[in-house]
C-alpha cells in the first residue's frame, strides 16, 4: 500500500519527463553546432591538455589503453556558457526535474579508435564561482541524441572549495555581525568588494587597522576617510591578527558568494561625493585665489572655462574602475573512468530557489511539432517544456500542474520554435523570474536569418560585473550654469570635511592659471 502511495505521488513529474521525452529532435540547436577538439597523446607519458575553453584534463602514464599502440587520439566538445549549452541543444534537467549547470563535457575516443580508460582521469572545468552543493551528473543519451542527467556523484576534492569555507568561517566570527553580503547592515554592503576595490595592499591594511589607514590616508586618497564620515563616522574594529592567506581566503568567500548569489555591484554612494567635492574645492580655491585680483567678468570667464571642461567631458574626476578579481582561476574537479558526456549541476529546487508556477499559452497557426524552453541565462538553466495536464496548448517545465522551483527576479526567456516545409515557426518572450507566471506567446513564421539574429540579441552571457560613476553629470553642468555663487554646486548630501581642512594642491611647475590646472589634472581627456 505505501509503496503504491509513493508511485502515485511520482507520478505528475514522471508524466511531463514522458512529455519531454516525445519531443522531436530538432536541427537548428544540435551537439555539432560545438566545436570538436582533437588530442593526440602517447599513452605512456603523463599529459595535460588544454581546451579552448580553459579546462584541465590530467591524464596519468597508462590510463588509456589502445589495443597495444602508445598513441592514442582523443576527441573534447565543451559547453560552458550559456550560448554553447542553448546552441548544442543540451538541455539542463535530470529525470524531468529541472538543473543549473556549472559546465558541461564530452570526452571520448575519436572515431576509429578502440580506446578504454584504465587509470581514472581528473578534469579541472573553469568557472567564476564555486558552489559546494554542486554534484557531477554523467549524460544518458537516448536513440535521438537527447541527454538525461543522471546518477550524480560528489566532485573531487577541492582546495578552492576549502578555501572557500575557511573563509565563510573567518566572515562569520569577524564580519557577520556588523556586514551582509547582499545588503547593507551597521557596515557597508560587502558584495563584490574585491572588484570595487582597486587596491588589493590597501584592502587589507584597513581591515587589519583602519583608523591607521584613516589617518595616513591624505586628500589624495580620502576614499576610506569619506567612506567612515558617510557611516556616521563609525570606525570598524581591528583585527590586526588577520594574515594575508586568511585575508585571501575572506575575500574570496565574499566574491564567490556575490557570484552564487547572481549579486548586482552596490551602488557606490562614496565616490560620486568624492568627485562632487572635489569640484567644488577646486572651483572654491581657484576662484578665491583669483579674488581680488580679477574683476567680475575675468571670474565669470573662469567659471565658464570650467563649465566648458565638465561639457566635453563623460564624467566629472577620475573616473571609477573595475580591477579584476582577487581570486585566481575557479575551477570544478571530478575524476572519470569512462568516456561520454559529464555536467556539474546541481538541482534548482536546492539551489536558492522557491516554488513557482509558470504556464505559457501557445497561439497562432502553427502550434505542433514545436520546442518550447525555459532560459534563465544568468543561472545556466535550458529546460524543455511539456504539455500540462489536460491541455493542447499550454505549456509547463517540470510537474504537470505548471510548478516549477525558480530563483527569483533573475532575467529569463522562454523561446518556442520549430520547422514545417522547410519554413522556421518561432517565437520569444523576456521576462523576469517570479512566483507566478501565465502568459501567451504567438508563433510566427520567420527566417532563419532572424532566427539566428533573435539567438544571438538574448543575454546568454555570464553577468558582466560593472562599476559606473553615479553622478548625474547633465544636473551638475545645469547648476554650475545658473551659478551666481560658488556655494551652489557644494554637495549638499556628502560631508567634505573627510578631505581635510587644507585645499588640494596645484602643479605650479606648469603656468596656468588655477582654473587650467585644475582641468588639466582633474577631468577625463576625451
Amino acid at each position: 500500500m505505501k509503496r503504491t502511495f509513493l508511485l502515485l505521488m511520482l507520478l505528475p513529474v514522471i508524466f511531463l519527463a514522458c512529455r519531454h521525452a516525445d519531443k522531436h529532435t530538432n536541427s537548428l540547436l544540435n551537439k555539432s553546432n560545438l566545436l570538436t577538439q582533437f588530442f593526440t597523446l602517447n599513452t605512456n607519458k603523463d599529459t595535460v591538455l588544454l581546451t579552448a575553453n580553459g579546462a584541465l584534463i590530467s591524464i596519468p602514464a597508462g590510463a588509456l589503453s589502445n589495443g597495444g599502440s602508445s598513441l592514442a587520439q582523443l576527441e573534447i566538445k565543451e559547453a560552458y556558457s550559456m550560448e554553447q549549452i542553448i546552441m548544442a541543444g543540451l538541455t539542463t534537467q535530470s529525470n524531468g526535474q529541472p538543473l543549473s549547470s556549472g559546465g558541461m563535457i564530452y570526452i571520448s575516443a575519436a572515431s576509429g579508435q578502440s580506446l578504454k580508460i584504465t587509470k581514472a582521469i581528473a578534469i579541472k572545468i573553469p568557472t567564476h564561482s564555486i558552489d559546494n552543493k554542486m554534484q557531477l551528473f554523467k549524460g544518458d543519451t537516448d536513440a535521438n541524441g537527447n541527454i538525461n542527467w543522471v546518477r550524480p556523484d560528489n566532485l573531487s576534492a577541492n582546495a578552492q572549495a576549502e578555501a572557500f569555507d575557511n573563509g565563510k568561517m573567518l566572515f562569520i566570527n569577524n564580519c557577520a555581525a556588523c556586514h551582509y553580503i547582499g545588503k547593507d547592515g551597521t557596515g557597508p554592503d560587502l558584495a563584490h568588494i574585491n572588484i570595487r576595490t582597486p587596491d588589493k595592499k590597501l584592502l587589507y591594511e584597513y581591515t587589519r587597522n583602519n583608523v591607521a589607514v584613516m589617518l595616513h590616508s591624505n586628500s589624495e586618497f580620502p576614499y576610506y576617510r569619506c567612506l567612515l564620515a558617510n557611516r556616521n563616522k563609525t570606525a570598524m574594529n581591528l583585527f590586526p591578527d588577520l594574515t594575508d592567506k586568511m585575508l585571501d581566503d575572506l575575500y574570496g568567500y565574499i566574491e564567490n558568494q556575490s557570484s552564487i548569489g547572481h549579486l548586482p555591484v552596490p551602488k557606490d554612494e562614496v565616490q560620486p561625493c568624492i568627485d562632487s567635492c572635489e569640484t567644488y574645492r577646486g572651483l572654491k580655491y581657484q576662484l578665491e585665489e583669483q579674488k581680488g585680483k580679477l574683476s567680475q567678468e575675468k571670474i565669470k570667464m573662469v567659471v565658464e572655462n570650467v563649465v566648458a571642461a565638465i561639457a566635453s567631458a563623460d564624467t566629472v574626476g577620475p573616473p571609477v574602475k573595475v580591477s579584476p578579481s582577487n581570486n585566481e582561476s575557479l575551477y570544478y574537479q571530478f575524476n572519470v573512468e569512462a568516456f561520454g558526456w559529464y555536467n556539474i549541476d546541481i538541482l534548482l529546487k536546492d539551489a536558492n530557489a522557491v516554488e513557482s508556477s509558470l504556464m505559457i499559452r501557445l497561439t497562432g497557426t502553427f502550434k505542433h511539432n514545436i520546442n518550447l524552453y525555459l532560459l534563465i541565462p544568468s543561472a545556466k538553466v535550458y529546460e524543455p517544456g511539456g504539455l500540462l495536464d489536460d491541455k493542447e496548448d499550454v505549456y509547463g517545465f517540470y510537474k504537470t500542474d505548471g510548478s516549477i522551483w525558480l530563483p527569483q527576479n533573475l532575467p529569463a526567456y522562454i523561446i518556442a520554435f520549430g520547422e514545417f516545409e522547410d519554413k522556421i515557426i518561432f517565437s520569444k518572450k523576456e521576462f523576469y523570474t517570479s512566483t507566478r507566471l501565465d502568459a501567451d506567446m504567438e508563433l510566427s513564421v520567420v527566417s532563419k536569418d532572424f532566427f539566428k539574429a533573435s539567438m544571438k540579441d538574448l543575454n546568454l552571457s555570464n553577468i558582466q560585473f560593472s562599476v559606473k560613476d553615479t553622478k548625474n553629470a547633465d544636473t551638475l553642468r545645469k547648476i554650475i550654469k545658473e551659478l551666481k555663487d560658488v556655494e551652489k554646486i557644494k554637495p549638499k548630501n556628502c560631508d567634505c570635511s573627510c578631505f581635510g581642512t587644507e585645499p588640494m594642491a596645484l602643479d605650479t611647475s606648469v603656468n596656468l592659471n588655477p582654473a587650467e590646472k585644475y582641468i588639466s589634472t582633474s577631468m577625463p581627456k576625451k
